[in-house]
C-alpha cells in the first residue's frame, strides 16, 4: 500500500514538475514580449519627442523670424512693409498652425496631460481649455516646459507672447499650485 501511495506521490510530483515548467517557460515568453514592447515603447516615446522638438523648433524659428523682421522694419519707420506682417499674414497663419499641429501631437504623447496638471492646482485653479482648442497658452508653457524648453524668452517667442506674459503665466500657475515651491518639477514628473 505504501508503494502505491510512494507511486502516486512520484507521479503527481512529476505532473506538478512538469506543470511548474511550462508555467515558468510561459512566463519566460510573456516577461520577454513585455521587454520587446517597453523597448519598442520607449523608441516610439524618443520619436515622438523627437518630431515635437522639431516641431517647436520650426515654431522657434518661424517666431524669431517674425519678431526680427518686424524690429528691422520699424527701425527703418517703413510702415507699409510693417503692416504686411502684422495681423494674420502668412507667417502669423504658419505659426498659429505648427501650434495647433504641436497641441495635437503632444496631446497624443500626453492624453492626461490637462488632468494631472489640474491634480496639482488647488481645487478652486483648475485650468479648462476653450473648446475649439486642445491647450490654452498656460497648457502650451507647461507641454513645452515638460518636452525640456524652459527657457522663458524662447517660449515666448514660440507662444508669440511677450517674456513678461511668460513669467506672469509661470508665477500665477505657481500661485495656483498646491505646491508652489515644487509645482515645475512635478510638471516635468507627468508620465504618459
Amino acid at each position: 500500500m505504501s508503494f502505491l501511495f510512494i507511486r502516486k506521490y512520484r507521479k503527481t510530483s512529476e505532473q506538478n514538475q512538469q506543470e511548474l515548467k511550462k508555467s515558468k517557460e510561459e512566463n519566460e515568453l510573456l516577461n520577454n514580449q513585455l521587454q520587446q514592447s517597453e523597448t519598442s515603447l520607449k523608441h516610439l516615446s524618443k520619436g515622438v519627442v523627437n518630431f515635437l522638438s522639431i516641431s517647436i523648433d520650426s515654431i522657434f524659428e518661424l517666431g524669431s523670424m517674425r519678431h526680427t523682421v518686424l524690429n528691422k522694419l520699424r527701425s527703418k519707420e517703413i510702415e507699409q512693409l510693417t503692416a504686411l506682417f502684422k495681423g494674420e499674414t502668412n507667417l502669423a497663419q504658419n505659426q498659429k498652425r505648427l501650434l495647433r499641429r504641436f497641441d495635437i501631437a503632444f496631446s497624443r504623447l500626453y492624453p492626461d496631460f490637462q488632468k494631472q496638471v489640474n491634480d496639482l492646482l488647488k481645487d478652486d485653479c483648475k485650468i479648462e481649455s476653450p473648446e475649439n482648442e486642445l491647450l490654452n497658452n498656460e497648457l502650451r508653457l507647461l507641454a513645452l516646459m515638460k518636452i525640456g524648453i524652459t527657457d522663458s524668452s524662447r517660449i515666448a517667442t514660440i507662444l508669440d507672447i511677450s517674456v513678461n506674459t511668460v513669467y506672469f503665466y509661470r508665477n500665477r500657475l505657481k500661485n495656483k499650485a498646491r505646491d508652489k515651491e515644487n509645482f515645475e518639477e512635478e510638471v516635468l514628473k507627468i508620465t504618459f
